[in-house]
């Protein structure tokens, strides 16, 4: 096998063992994947926030008006250190910059210390500052104060930190280090030869993330140049490799860094990043030759992030195609076979297939008719769900696109979670303008090239959407894609009778859409440009573009599953859906939208925490656990409708999964039906990130009852802060509505709880929408590897921020009733008390 490691530099984070790595891959190399990488404690610590208040004024005093960056590291120097800025994410509707750092040290980055601050825009006070910065006596070439003589230096030398020098590792022979504790064959002995990478590629990719700062000193605008490129024509097979089919022609960023460890000494690094597909590694390896034993991993993890279902059988990769051609085609012979894919990708129709309508035959799915019979069945479905394999998605009746409209697809759109929900429905994108003004198939200057204008094919600015069966993972470009021709007309039959290979155009379809509405509606929460959303031109706006998402459909590279990957800023994202073989016929995830929602929410909470350029922030223990969460709750609530209440239970996964769920109980707000507090992250079969994600999704539900009940329900998710101020008035009378995508008139918000409930002060968006904006906007300003208390703080001080704490007691009762009160201690310490000031509200 053929392998090309291009070694480039990308920016650091807090790493850590994730908890995201697949079953078989941690078998084949249980020793080392299941290896307790990185130090045991990298949280961040928070600095007294009247302290902060005083030392703001001061420096106002002395500086006169400075930028949120330049008051940062003023106070970052204050206390003997240096660092770098990596990115600025302002929220103009809290009137915060939240400012991400890194350490630095001799001119070269710290890699597991980062920081975070939230400053007020308009009187630049810092508002609060969490760190895991090596302390100012780590940071000296001096040993630390000892009554141990002997003790060495806390620091390596800086004469030492040089590449090549006989005190650090080069890069190949820390790369075999990382091979060696895989399971991996060492990549010196597959002839790599070692160059230094020719130019910075800084110039080109300039990140302008701040309106205050281009470059200034302190302050990183752009990605760092990389120390090698490093050619492995060869590498042997493992039982690692063959467990991640076409491995090939892998680009690893990598560049010499420091890195904190348990003993606070900084070690220096070689920090790597390495894409196997289903699994993303960054990896920082130790570089001391004058290590001679114990691990060389010092931090270790995945940007994959998996669904992980603990309640299905994840004992084996092998590639799902191989089960479809048995199934599907060998039992028809051989003639229907070869009018398919064959294994090795190789195509025997055209690359791009035209849309079908109503009453044409398909070339390549059989035709099927939409009937009066079948829609009966298909509306009995959804009362009988044992009978959802005897149904037949119909084609739309629709003969040609609507004219007011730029594209149009047959879809189960956002709000309909899955055929147990509803229909499939024509809807027209963009959903918004704000967040996509060009439309969705945007010839935007990626990687394919559109000479006769938009792209006629699930290709945009926000995601390149194709069928994957084969299992690759670099050959995305060249994949099959359906064709919606000039007119944009995305139209493609699905018999749920049948396998789900047999209506793949129908499955990218979904998937393209649903990738486009998550992509819209987060940006008018605040996930755009500068906060790190997947782009490939970002129009000249803030952050790096070059990052679309890539969306699998049908990936044969597993089942039972879903996963994505998330690595920084101006790399792509990665989506991979599977097919469900849990019944009979299979079932595509690619047509549940909550699936779908929740990988898609590991990209958001992985950019938006630490900043977009560090992935590194929800790797593990009760970070990796929210990260899991969010991407429930998010599926979960935009599933509702006005006439949903509090009494309203859901699962995850039910329809792929056969009815039966992914979760150990539905979300609900009765503690019957799910008991789960802060304490049972716990309990035994709760250390897995997956089931301390329930917990986080389930006290999210709680809340946010709270909040709607209060504030109302609006239909318009779209309506926000960012769409519009709190004071001012919705400028049209209409709205589109998720599920149909049909122009409705705005209605009154409505309320479905108690009067007595109802705020005073109703928030005039509505609940929903409220609380949607509060969990985003808590992401932006919790600390890398965030607790469940210090994420419950950061929307508390969002609230106090967007309304000024008028939901304080609201979302406290929400947090204390189920064990996140006030005195909860981080490591899943209950409390169900309330703020003194709550307590009689």
């Amino acid at each position: 096998m053929q392998l090309r490691l291009i070694l480039v530099a990308f920016s650091a984070g807090v790493l850590g063992l994730s908890g995201s790595t697949s079953a078989t891959e941690a078998n084949a190399s249980s020793a080392s994947l299941r290896h307790p990488f990185g130090p045991a404690s990298v949280r961040p610590v928070s600095d007294d926030a009247s302290a902060l208040s005083q030392w703001a004024s001061s420096l106002a005093v002395k500086s006169g008006r400075a930028s949120p960056e330049d008051t940062v590291l003023a106070y970052v120097a204050s206390k003997g250190l240096s660092a770098t800025v990596t990115n600025i994410v302002e929220s103009p509707h809290l009137g915060l910059a939240h400012v991400h750092l890194v350490q630095t040290f001799n001119g070269k980055e710290v890699a597991n210390a980062v920081a975070n601050a939230n400053v007020d825009i308009k009187t630049n006070r810092i508002v609060s500052f969490s760190s895991s910065f090596a302390s100012a006596e780590t940071t000296t070439n001096k040993p630390a104060h000892s009554k141990n003589k002997k003790q060495k230096p806390l620091v390596a030398r800086e004469d030492a930190l040089v590449p090549g020098s006989e005190d650090i590792h080069s890069p190949l022979e820390a790369l075999d280090f990382f091979f060696a504790e895989l399971g991996i064959h060492p990549a010196s002995q597959a002839g790599a030869t070692v160059m230094p990478h020719p130019q910075r590629i800084g110039a080109a990719r300039r990140d302008s993330f701040s309106k205050h700062s281009k470059a200034k000193p302190g302050v990183r605008p752009f990605r760092l140049a990389p120390d090698y490129e490093i050619t492995l024509p060869t590498i042997s097979q493992s039982s690692f490799a063959k467990s991640t089919r076409d491995v090939q022609d892998i680009a690893v960023p990598a560049t010499l860094k420091y890195f904190l460890d348990d003993d606070k000494q900084l070690v220096p690094v070689w920090d790597f990043e390495v894409d196997f597909g289903n699994h993303y590694y960054h990896a920082h390896v130790d570089a001391r030759t004058t290590k001679k034993d114990g691990k060389k991993t010092l931090g270790l993890i995945d940007w994959v992030s998996e669904n992980y279902f603990s309640d299905l059988d994840d004992s084996t990769t092998e590639v799902v195609y191989e089960r479809i051609v048995e199934r599907v085609y060998h039992r028809h012979g051989d003639k229907k076979k070869a009018q398919h894919p064959t294994r090795h990708g190789k195509k025997q129709h055209s690359k791009f297939r035209k849309g079908v309508h109503v009453g044409k035959k398909s070339e390549h799915h059989g035709g099927h008719k939409a009937s009066s019979a079948n829609k009966a069945s298909q509306h009995e479905v959804q009362h009988d769900k044992k009978k959802v394999h005897d149904v037949i998605v119909p084609v739309s009746s629709s003969s040609s696109a609507p004219r007011d409209i730029k594209s149009v697809y047959n879809v189960f759109p956002l709000g309909t979670n899955d055929p147990l929900e509803g229909d499939r429905n024509i809807v027209s994108g963009p959903l918004s303008e704000i967040a996509s003004p060009n439309g969705w198939h945007w010839c935007s200057g990626g990687k394919q090239a559109c000479p006769n204008g938009d792209h006629t094919v699930t290709i945009g600015n926000n995601v390149y959407a194709q069928e994957n069966l084969d299992g690759g993972y670099n050959d995305w470009e060249n994949k099959e894609r359906p064709d919606g021709t000039s007119k944009l007309y995305f139209d493609f039959p699905a018999d749920l009778k049948q396998d789900p290979e047999t209506y793949v155009d129908a499955a990218v379809v979904n998937l393209f859409y649903w990738n486009n509405a998550i992509h819209d509606l987060f940006y008018v929460y605040g996930f755009n440009e500068a906060a790190g959303n997947f782009q490939d031109n970002n129009r000249g706006e803030r952050g790096l573009g070059g990052d679309s998402v890539i969306a699998n459909a049908q990936d044969g590279s597993g089942h039972n599953n879903a996963n994505f990957a998330t690595p920084p800023d101006g790399t792509h994202g990665r989506m991979r859906m599977y097919v469900w073989d849990v019944t009979d016929p299979w079932r595509d995830g690619d047509f549940e939208g909550g699936i779908i929602m929740h990988e898609y929410a590991h990209g958001i909470s992985t950019r938006l925490t630490g900043g977009p350029a560090n992935s590194g922030c929800l790797g593990f223990g009760e970070a990796g656990g929210m990260g899991e969460g969010w991407g429930d709750f998010f599926a979960t609530i935009t599933r509702m409708t006005p006439e949903t209440t509090r009494k309203a239970d859901f699962g995850m996964g039910e329809y792929a999964n056969g009815g039966s769920g992914i979760r150990k109980y539905k979300y609900s707000t009765s503690n019957v039906t799910n008991p789960s507090v802060y304490s049972f992250v716990n309990k035994p079969g709760y250390w897995g990130v997956h089931a301390k994600g329930e917990v986080w999704a389930e006290i999210l539900y709680e809340v946010f009852w709270n909040i709607v009940e209060a504030h109302g329900w609006n239909p318009d998710w779209f309506d926000t802060v960012a769409t519009r101020p709190l004071d001012v008035a919705a400028q049209s009378n209409m709205y589109t509505e998720f599920r149909t995508g049909r122009q409705r008139t705005r209605s009154p918000i409505v309320f479905s709880g108690p009067p007595e409930a109802r705020a005073e002060d109703p928030f005039p968006l509505g609940g929903n929408v409220l609380m949607l904006q509060l969990v985003v906007d808590g992401m932006k300003i919790q600390p890398c590897n965030p607790s469940f208390v210090d994420a419950r703080d950061a929307i508390l001080k969002a609230d106090e921020f967007l309304t000024g704490e008028k939901n304080k007691c609201l979302l406290w009762k929400g947090f204390a009733k189920r064990g996140l009160g006030f005195g909860a201690v981080s490591g899943g310490v209950d409390s169900f008390k309330l703020p003194k000031d709550c307590r009689d509200k």
